[in-house]
């Protein structure tokens, strides 16, 4: 498992590049950490994530790649742990 610091949100949603997903997928899911609050998101539930911008060029590259929405729900409990 992978973890990703968020810098914001738009409209309560995480949004993460499509090129990235892969590699969280491939990691076995994603923390996704944005201030204090922390959520964790599947392989399954990084593959039903929704497309907001489609093709956007990358600054450093060539590469185009897209941008996909989540819901940021943080975990209510931070002593829960983690299921495996």
């Amino acid at each position: 498992m992978k973890q990703k610091v968020l810098r914001k949100l738009y409209r309560d949603k995480a949004e993460i590049r499509s090129d990235e997903i892969n590699q969280y997928i491939n990691a076995g899911g994603v923390e996704l950490i944005y201030g204090n609050k922390s959520m964790f998101l599947s392989p399954e539930a990084l593959k039903q994530g929704k497309i907001t911008l489609r093709g956007v060029k990358s600054k450093f590259s060539d590469t185009p790649y897209d941008l996909i929405a989540f819901n940021f729900s943080p975990n209510k409990d931070t002593r829960q742990g983690e299921l495996v």
